[in-house]
C-alpha cells in the first residue's frame, strides 16, 4: 500500500515537473517571438551602416583598398583561406533608368560584388553546398538616402545559426572577413 503511495508521488513528482518545465518554455520562447516581432526582419539578416565617405565613389574606393588591406594583413595565409576582390560593380540605378527612363530620379545605388574565390570553389564543388550560390558572391550595397552614404549587406553571422554547419561555418569566416574588409569605409 506504501509503495503504491509513493509511486503516486513520484508519478504526481514528474508531472509537475514536467508541467512547470512546459511553462518555462513557453515563458521564454514567448519572451524571443516578442524580441522578434519587435525587430523587423530585415534588421535581422540585413545589415546597414553608415559611410565614413560623402559620396559613394569615395565609399567604393574604400572598400577596394578594405580588401587591398585585408590581403596584405593576411597575405601569409592566402594560399589557405584565399584572396578576396571585387568582381564586379552593378549600377542598379542605371540598369533600371535604361529599362524604366520615367525613374531617372532614383537615387543612386550600386552593388559590389565581393568574392573569395577559394571560398567559393569549396562551396560550389559539394553538392550540398551548391544551394547557397544565390547568396553569391556577397552583395554589398552602396547607395544614397536623404542623410548620406551608407553600406548594407547580408548578416553572414545571422544566416550561418539557421544554416547546416557545412555551410554556416564557411559563413562565419566570411562574416568576419566582410566585417574587416568593411570597416575601411564604415563610420563606427
Amino acid at each position: 500500500m506504501f509503495e503504491k503511495i509513493k509511486e503516486k508521488n513520484v508519478l504526481k513528482s514528474k508531472w509537475s515537473y514536467m508541467i512547470i518545465s512546459a511553462v518555462i518554455t513557453m515563458i521564454v520562447l514567448s519572451g524571443i517571438m516578442v524580441i522578434a516581432m519587435k525587430t523587423s526582419s530585415d534588421d535581422l539578416m540585413i545589415n546597414e551602416h553608415k559611410s565614413k565617405f560623402n559620396t559613394i565613389e569615395e565609399t567604393v574606393q574604400a572598400i577596394y583598398d578594405g580588401v587591398d588591406a585585408f590581403n596584405t594583413a593576411h597575405s601569409e595565409e592566402i594560399e589557405e583561406i584565399g584572396a578576396w576582390s571585387v568582381i564586379d560593380i552593378l549600377n542598379v540605378t542605371d540598369k533600371i533608368v535604361a529599362k524604366h527612363p520615367e525613374f531617372s530620379d532614383m537615387k543612386e545605388t550600386k552593388i559590389l560584388s565581393l568574392c573569395n574565390a577559394k571560398i567559393a570553389y569549396d562551396m560550389l564543388g559539394e553538392d550540398g553546398r551548391r544551394k547557397i550560390s544565390t547568396m553569391m558572391p556577397c552583395a554589398i550595397g552602396v547607395y544614397e538616402k536623404s542623410d548620406g552614404i551608407y553600406i548594407s549587406g547580408f548578416d553572414m553571422n545571422m544566416f550561418a545559426m539557421i544554416m547546416p554547419s557545412n555551410i554556416g561555418n564557411v559563413l562565419k569566416v566570411v562574416a568576419e572577413a566582410d566585417a574587416e574588409i568593411l570597416s575601411h569605409a564604415i563610420s563606427e
